[in-house]
């Protein structure tokens, strides 16, 4: 094999394989797959296709420099929370290490896809856009399908659906949410599309919304809807004034629709009161602190405690924990549960809801692992930010992630990561320069 090309005689499937992956993140979350979830597929088949075709070319100077390219191409920007993570887990290699999110697999979502994005962009494996938004408007009927089979199921009306759906109703909407968005986008990204096909991205994104918001009410994935009009605008390269007000108006419309006539409304006005009862109250700490030495509380004191045991109110309750001394300000505890910290059964015992984490990714990684962890999150974001700033598409993944994570999980929710970095990377591929040129600067320059 010459020194200076790099063979892409691998076989057909292993290329259909790889690029296949880039239509499966969409559906990540669903559980009911018989290969099962997108995360699954990329770990044990599109990888290991990857890596044979790796090593078809192992020895191949040119190839190897190529794939180093691209792998560090694509996995830069998340260098320094995986730096950061090594750090941690290294520093609690010989005491418990419980962090309940499992960020080993959050890396590897990261490396994984590193490793096919260098494959598919060293053979520079054609992947039409309307196939993957094809691909997104078929998963949202997937879920709001499934959603209605689960109302079915059970006899229950869809306002009531909420707590059967699986896997949690959050984190279902969450991937419905993005996947929502980024069929909208397709209507207005692909060239060319019919009316017809426009047309029904933008009703089946609009159904993933309302699904996500309205139904399954998850009050992360309000503002989404709003960052993807904010995308459609700046794909526009000449903003229509007209157009514009039009979107606008809808879009507001549907808000106040879902607001007016579905349990959303009262679930963020209830959230509102118990925000404010809670994080305002001067006697919270007393009480937490008490609750924790098993002390008897006064009736007032009884009253705050049930006003933690509430969907904001436990948020608000977990988040004080972050606040104890005991926390190494520099590495954390190693420890993401807040029944480490104190007895969740006692805490929460009028509401039996025990949160499992922090339900904020900035306070997760400070608890997990102090400043340094919580830093190198907060790198990777920024450096994120600065990759996004050219692409309207990633900037819509970047900030919906982002408005996931400040009261919930966003980058450290494993499905929607996954639907977010399975995104990332495909509109990555296609901000690629041309081909000969990049790699006439690797080789020359």
């Amino acid at each position: 094999m010459n020194r200076f090309f790099f063979d892409t005689r691998i076989p057909n499937w292993i290329t259909q394989f790889l690029s296949f992956w880039v239509l499966l993140f969409a559906v990540s979350p669903y559980a009911h797959l018989p290969w099962g979830t997108g995360y699954r597929y990329l770990a044990y088949v599109a990888v290991p296709l990857a890596l044979i075709a790796f090593f078809y070319n192992i020895n191949n100077l040119v190839f190897l420099k190529k794939w180093l390219y691209y792998f560090f191409r694509l996995i830069n920007p998340f260098l320094p929370f995986l730096i950061g993570f090594l750090l941690i887990r290294l520093y609690y290699f010989k005491s418990l290490f419980d962090p309940e999110i499992n960020f080993n697999v959050i890396c590897l979502t990261v490396i994984f896809n590193a490793v096919v994005f260098s494959l598919l962009a060293c053979y520079r494996i054609k992947i039409k856009k309307q196939y993957f938004f094809t691909a997104c408007a078929l998963s949202g009927c997937l879920f709001i399908t499934d959603v209605l089979y689960t109302a079915y199921q059970h006899g229950v009306s869809i306002w009531e659906v909420r707590p059967l759906v699986r896997p949690y109703a959050t984190i279902y909407g969450r991937c419905l949410a993005i996947i929502g968005g980024l069929t909208i986008i397709g209507a207005f990204c692909c060239r060319p599309l019919s009316i017809k096909l426009k047309i029904s991205f933008i009703l089946i994104g609009i159904l993933c919304f309302v699904t996500s918001i309205g139904v399954l009410v998850v009050r992360a994935t309000l503002f989404v809807p709003f960052i993807s009009l904010l995308c459609v605008m700046l794909l526009q390269r000449k903003i229509d004034k007209r157009k514009l007000f039009l979107a606008v108006g809808i879009t507001t419309f549907l808000a106040l629709l879902t607001l007016t006539q579905t349990p959303l409304g009262s679930r963020l006005e209830r959230g509102y009161q118990e925000t404010v009862s809670t994080i305002l109250n001067e006697n919270l700490l007393t009480v937490i602190e008490k609750t924790r030495h098993e002390k008897k509380l006064t009736a007032a004191e009884e009253k705050i405690k049930k006003d933690l045991n509430t969907s904001m109110g436990g948020r608000v309750a977990v988040w004080t924990l972050a606040t104890d001394g005991k926390i190494n300000y520099w590495t954390g505890t190693g420890l993401g549960k807040p029944k480490y910290f104190i007895d969740v059964k006692k805490l929460f015992s009028y509401s039996k809801d025990y949160l499992p984490h922090f339900h904020s990714d900035y306070v997760q990684c400070y608890v997990v692992g102090g400043i340094i962890l919580l830093t190198s999150l907060v790198i990777t974001e920024i450096l994120l930010f600065f990759r996004a700033l050219y692409s309207p598409i990633l900037l819509y993944l970047f900030f919906s992630m982002i408005s996931f994570g400040l009261i919930d999980l966003g980058f450290l929710d494993l499905k929607a990561f996954c639907c977010f970095v399975g995104a990332w990377m495909i509109v990555s591929y296609w901000n690629l320069p041309v081909a000969q040129t990049t790699w006439n600067k690797i080789n020359y320059v």
